[in-house]
């Protein structure tokens, strides 16, 4: 009689852990309580938090949010929204592309730290708790409920740190989103329009913040709901509509540019984006220098300031070293653009011969001495040119076709003021320049540039 040897059975795989949140409550309990704090927390903010105006915002009315409640009311409804998208209500499904519970707790988490934010900051001003109402108290328990809910969500645990991976997954994208499904082209502008219409009134609303803690609130609020879009794929689902309608996104983007000044009282903010306008219309032709022609030109700001300087010298303003000269607009802007071409040409005949690296240190030194030329250039420490760091003000304004840019003017029932009026030049301005650029990148000395850039010496030797 044989004994007959059994052969031991491989150990089974180990069964991964189920999916549980960070703090013990059931799915359900939890997905609910999302729901149900996010809506709280929402009309949490028609309550009065204090009794005393001297908090700025008056958050001293029942029934009607002020000040930093509009911030925790918007907070609340992103999360009911993505808490009604997670339940699988029928038309929400989009808010969640990427099927994750970390929407849910980003914007729990916003709601939240505005709230808090806004109640702590009651109690530092106003010398204590004992300033806040009722709704104040009953806004920071709603706030907590749904950062509860959401962090008790089931979450897959894998490897060694199981708790460490899950706290990950509540506040990081998915590594894979399911694809879109198609859409109509019409329904994908109306998309974009939508969103930059939502993007110049958040815009506009942070700009316009009356006082500090609105806008420290804001800036929590926007941060958090950025993120949560964010980790829940919107962004990237936006990304794609823009590369299919890169035609259309740019025209909104210009008319949203348009609208802004319409949407300001304040003509500083218009100055603001002249300047910005400004350089980044020079910035766009970094573009063909760089970008097309691969030449990395570090010096390039140079040739603006020898323009600049040219167009103020010769406009008739009272502080230039250039008496008795006073050339129309369209003259002192030839002239300007002459002394860059002319400058340019002295510059890039012995530049041009070097490549990479050398090129752009080069430049960059051309830009430097430009820089301590201009400073020295006071009548002190060198020839009275351009009246050093002091620059030449008291430019004349710009008159066309008999508007005075320099004067407000009323369009439509909105005043513009005087830097509204050159803000909209700019953004026309730009828009030629946009439109040059796609043509001249399209067109047979574009294709030369982008040769050169690729290999200058196969360049040269096909002509």
């Amino acid at each position: 009689m044989t004994e007959t040897t059994k052969t031991p059975a491989p150990d089974a795989a180990p069964t991964p852990p189920a999916p549980r949140g960070l703090i013990p409550l059931p799915a359900s309990a939890a997905r609910t309580l999302v729901l149900a704090g996010g809506i709280a927390t929402a009309a949490s903010a028609y309550l009065a938090w204090t009794w005393t105006a001297s908090f700025p915002g008056d958050l001293t009315i029942n029934g009607y949010p002020g000040g930093l409640q509009w911030l925790t009311f918007t907070a609340g409804i992103l999360t009911t929204l993505f808490a009604l998208a997670a339940y699988g209500i029928r038309g929400l499904g989009w808010l969640l592309p990427a099927r994750n519970n970390a929407p849910l707790a980003l914007s729990a988490l916003g709601g939240f730290t505005v709230t808090w934010f806004t109640v702590i900051a009651i109690s530092v001003e106003l010398g204590g708790i004992v300033n806040l109402e009722p709704g104040g108290w009953i806004a920071a328990i709603a706030s907590l409920l749904p950062v509860i809910g959401a962090f008790a969500l089931p979450q897959e645990r894998t490897g060694t740190d199981g708790t460490k991976e899950a706290l990950k997954a509540y506040i990081a994208k998915p590594d894979r989103i399911p694809a879109a499904q198609a859409t109509a082209p019409w329904l994908q502008r109306a998309v974009i329009t939508v969103v930059t219409i939502i993007g110049l009134g958040v815009f506009t609303y942070g700009i316009d913040t009356e006082y500090g803690e609105l806008f420290i609130g804001y800036l929590f609020v926007v941060i958090f709901a950025m993120w949560a879009l964010h980790t829940a794929g919107l962004l990237d689902r936006f990304s794609a509509l823009v590369a299919a309608n890169r035609s259309f996104t740019l025209a909104m983007g210009f008319a949203a540019a348009i609208a802004f000044p319409f949407t300001q009282t304040d003509d500083h903010y218009a100055n603001i984006g002249v300047n910005i306008l400004i350089f980044g219309t020079v910035a766009l032709g970094l573009n063909i220098v760089v970008g097309l022609a691969g030449l990395l030109d570090l010096g390039y700001v140079a040739f603006l300031g020898v323009g600049a300087y040219t167009a103020a010298l010769v406009s008739g303003s009272e502080f230039s070293t250039i008496s008795g000269v006073h050339l129309p607009f369209w003259a002192s802007a030839l002239a300007g653009a002459a002394a860059s071409l002319v400058f340019g040409v002295l510059i890039g005949a012995p530049t041009l011969r070097l490549r990479g690296d050398y090129l752009a240190i080069v430049t960059l030194g051309f830009g430097e001495i430009f820089r301590i030329a201009v400073n020295n250039m006071d009548g002190q420490s060198g020839p009275d040119v351009t009246n050093g760091p002091n620059g030449i003000p008291s430019i004349p304004d710009l008159k066309l076709f008999g508007f005075n840019f320099g004067e407000a003017h009323d369009i439509g029932g909105f005043t513009l003021g005087r830097f509204a009026n050159y803000y909209l030049l700019m953004v026309l301005i730009m828009a030629i320049v946009v439109l040059v650029y796609t043509r001249a990148a399209d067109s047979r000395i574009g294709r030369s540039w982008i040769a050169i850039r690729e290999d200058e010496t196969a360049a040269t030797a096909m002509g």
